[in-house]
Formats: structure tokens, sequence, C-alpha cells
């Protein structure tokens, strides 16, 4: 999540638009938005919020994994590349 910020924040910071993450981690999307406080979590929160600083505007929604298939494989896809080009090495 946090690398995902940060290329938002980099990629899109002279854009005015808002980045909307759509996640399929409900208790994720309740820590971002502060609904749940865990404070095992508190460092790596806050370290998202200073990432996102740059941006216009940040939110963070829950979407169903069944809703999410595509998003979800491309995910996993680019995991299990980076995993075998890491084994590789």
């Amino acid at each position: 999540m946090k690398a995902d910020v940060a290329w938002a924040a980099a990629s899109l910071s002279s854009n005015q638009r808002p980045v909307v993450f759509l996640l399929d981690a409900k208790v994720l999307v309740d820590l971002l938005n502060g609904k749940k406080i865990d404070i095992k979590l508190q460092s790596v929160l806050y370290d998202i919020y200073a990432l996102a600083r740059p941006l216009a505007s940040i939110s963070f929604s829950f979407i169903p994994r069944s809703e999410n298939s595509v998003a979800d494989l491309v995910a996993k896809s680019a995991l299990l590349q980076s995993v075998n080009s890491s084994f590789m090495q």
C-alpha cells in the first residue's frame, strides 16, 4: 500500500485530480479512513498519510474482491513475477 501511494504521489502530484484507491481489504480501508484504530499499525498509516501529502485529494474505498477480480489477478501476477525474478538473481 505504501508503494502504491508513493507511486501516485510521484506520478500525479502535479495533477489536481482526486486519487481513489479501491481496496478489497475492509479492515485496511477502515484503518485508513480512521474508523478503526490499531496501535501496532499507527506508524505504517502515518507513512501512508505522509506519502499522500502531495496529492490534492486521496480516498480509500472498499470493493469486494469478487467485483475486483481483474485488478486482483494483475496484482497477483505482478507479485509472482517479482518473486520469480528475485529467485533468478
